[in-house]
């Protein structure tokens, strides 16, 4: 089976987006760990997704809105829902987000949503921090560091 992936480079390294095999839905979006060669594809949805995420790192776009196979638990749905409704430029503590769909305390299980999370940008758990204001972890990458650089740009596009 051909993989139906796509894959190009953007300022926080190679970016990685697959869809299933109906064309319909995008199965995950990730930023790879080592850089890997421009792969193109002739898939619609695929080439939307590049389009969006380089839009956004060029601040054109601040929100990416694509139709996501997103499979996953209630809660975790829940939460990925929630971290998507946060403001670009803003962040919230994983404390927040558990707040935001209704079981304060569940911070860790927010946390663990955000590592099931197979959607950069689209689902932008890089805004959800530390209530102490730590970063904490981000899977994407180069770990804390991409996730401060994505927090970075856009803090400062919002300021202008």
């Amino acid at each position: 089976m051909k993989m139906k992936s796509i894959r190009f480079n953007s300022p926080i390294g190679t970016i990685q987006a697959s869809c299933n095999d109906q064309k319909t839905l995008l199965t995950n979006i990730t930023v790879l760990k080592t850089p890997q060669e421009p792969l193109h594809s002739d898939i619609a949805i695929l080439n939307l997704a590049k389009e969006q995420i380089l839009e956004y790192f060029a601040k054109t776009r601040t929100i990416i809105d694509l139709p996501l196979d997103q499979t996953g638990t209630d809660f975790q749905k829940q939460v990925w829902k929630a971290v998507q409704s946060i403001p670009y430029g803003q962040t919230r503590s994983y404390g927040e987000v558990a707040a935001m769909v209704g079981r304060p305390g569940a911070a860790r299980g927010v946390g663990s949503a955000m590592r099931a999370n197979r959607f950069l940008l689209a689902i932008p758990c890089h805004r959800v921090i530390g209530a102490n204001g730590k970063l904490g972890n981000y899977s994407g990458g180069q770990g804390v560091l991409t996730k401060m650089a994505l927090i970075n740009l856009e803090k400062e596009e919002a300021k202008q």
